[in-house]
């Protein structure tokens, strides 16, 4: 699991009397790696320096200022939103007695237990996109769950849980079924 360590106070005791049937971890796909981030962050700045120093040198360097801040601001924040994306998470986890759905953020941690013999899995399909939206519902309650995977891994999320839901309700203790994406 990528991301901060808050979640791991979460994990749940693994006892006799409480089976833990379904547990995922979902983190944000993050397209870059360090390497990549910074090479991205040369494209933007060389390009930028160019043009500042061909402004210096026709005497217009007040505008050179601005290519070099809106840089600089461009980079500061693809660096943001990259160091963000690794703080993210979220967990679902089938256990006897809970469904537990934890989502980190880097700065909190967020717990929603609901027991499991009410909850339906809910999709929301698109005929030419696939699955739009996972909701675990529990009466009139709908909680939206991995949002941040795509439509293919999303779905495979849902079969997995929908068969961790019908195992749980069936009661045939098989073990915990593994679903990493």
């Amino acid at each position: 699991m990528a991301g901060s360590s808050e979640h791991k106070k979460w994990a749940m005791p693994m006892t006799a009397d409480n089976h833990v049937w379904f547990d995922s971890s979902v983190t944000p796909h993050r397209a870059l790696t360090p390497g990549g981030l910074v090479l991205c962050s040369l494209l933007l700045l060389f390009p930028s320096a160019v043009l500042a120093t061909m402004l210096v040198i026709f005497h217009a360097w007040p505008a050179s200022c601005f290519v070099g801040a809106e840089s600089a601001l461009a980079v500061v924040a693809l660096h943001w939103c990259w160091r963000r994306l690794a703080r993210q998470g979220e967990r679902v986890i089938i256990t006897d007695r809970d469904l537990i759905v934890q989502r980190w953020d880097g700065r909190a941690t967020h717990a929603e237990r609901v027991e499991p013999s009410w909850v339906s899995l809910e999709r929301r399909m698109h005929e030419e996109f696939g699955c739009e939206a996972l909701y675990l519902r529990v009466s009139r309650r709908r909680l939206r769950i991995a949002a941040m995977l795509g439509p293919d891994a999303r779905a495979r999320l849902g079969d997995a849980l929908e068969a961790a839901l019908e195992a749980r309700k069936r009661g045939f203790a098989r073990g915990a079924q593994q679903c990493n994406l």
